[in-house]
């Protein structure tokens, strides 16, 4: 499968809650990063995020891709992700966010797809109070360092 229509794919399974669609995207010890969720590590982790985390928090969910490009062992593409928020305390307020997605690749699956987007916008526009995710941006500024 094409690089384009792998995240093609990926996409649709994430927005219909698809885990079993969207494991079968990637090598049995493959993971999916996602900067707020964290790192769902092997299909059975992959599938759970879909079916249940990204169904429990996420509606209404949009999720177009720009500019894909690989060459059969890396891939980039940069995205516009929007949704309608079913975190409690945060129902339908909705969220549009910008960001890149980093892939390796391994015989046409997906061995590792890291998503890169500021989670900071999210959370302003979910009206989170700055001191609740102080902690995160802090403990992220010490594993740079």
């Amino acid at each position: 499968m094409q690089f384009r229509a792998l995240m093609q794919e990926l996409t649709g399974a994430v927005i219909a809650y698809d885990g079993q669609r969207l494991a079968k995207l990637f090598t049995d010890d493959g993971y999916y990063q996602d900067p707020l969720y964290g790192r769902f590590q092997g299909r059975a982790e992959i599938r759970r995020l879909a079916d249940e985390v990204f169904k429990s928090t996420l509606g209404s969910m949009k999720w177009d891709i720009a500019d894909a490009v690989d060459d059969g062992r890396v891939g980039y593409a940069r995205w516009v992700f929007s949704f309608t928020s079913r975190r409690p305390g945060f129902e339908g307020k909705r969220v549009v966010l910008r960001g890149m997605i980093a892939t390796e690749l391994n015989n046409g699956l997906i061995k590792s797809f890291q998503d890169m987007y500021d989670v900071g916008t999210a959370f302003a526009q979910l009206s989170v109070p700055a001191e609740a995710y102080r902690d995160l941006y802090a403990k992220k500024a010490a594993d740079i360092a």
